[in-house]
C-alpha cells in the first residue's frame, strides 16, 4: 500500500541506491550436451541420470550482449549508471549460470523412433497429434 502511495505521488519506490537484474536464458541446441543414465542407481534401485550440460561461445556472447544491452537501455531510461558485474568485465570469464526448469533438447531427433524420441518436426514417435 506505502509503495502504491509513494508511486501516486512520484516518490521512491524503495528506498535503495541500486537495482540488481537477474537474466534467465535458454541456451543453444548442442549436439554434445546430453542427458544419459548412469551406473550409480538411487534409493529404489533405479539408474541416476547424468547431465552433461554445455554453454558454448554463442550462449556466452549471448548473454554478455543481452546483459550489456538490457543494463544500458534500463540506465539511460533512469538517467543512473549501468555498472556490469565483474564477469561481463573480464574478457573470456564465463557467466555464472545455474539450472532452471528445463533444459533445452532433453530428447533426441531421429526419423527413427528406434534412435530418437521425436522426428524432424518435434512430432513424438508413435503417439499422434503430441509435439
Amino acid at each position: 500500500m506505502q509503495a502504491g502511495l509513494r508511486k501516486l505521488t512520484r516518490g521512491r519506490t524503495v528506498a535503495t541506491d541500486h537495482v540488481a537484474l537477474v537474466g534467465y536464458f535458454e541456451q543453444s541446441p548442442d549436439r554434445d550436451s546430453r542427458i544419459t543414465l548412469s551406473e550409480q542407481c538411487d534409493a529404489m534401485g533405479l539408474p541416476r541420470v547424468r547431465v552433461d550440460w554445455r554453454l558454448n561461445e554463442l550462449d556466452t556472447a549471448s548473454i554478455r550482449g543481452t546483459a550489456d544491452l538490457i543494463g544500458n537501455d534500463v540506465a539511460a531510461h533512469f538517467h543512473c549508471d549501468f555498472e556490469p558485474a565483474d564477469w561481463l568485465r573480464e574478457a573470456g570469464a564465463v557467466p555464472p549460470v545455474q539450472g532452471t526448469a528445463h533444459h533445452l533438447g532433453t530428447t533426441r531427433m531421429s526419423d527413427s523412433p528406434a534412435t530418437g524420441v521425436v522426428d524432424r518436426h518435434c512430432r513424438v514417435h508413435g503417439i499422434d497429434n503430441l509435439w
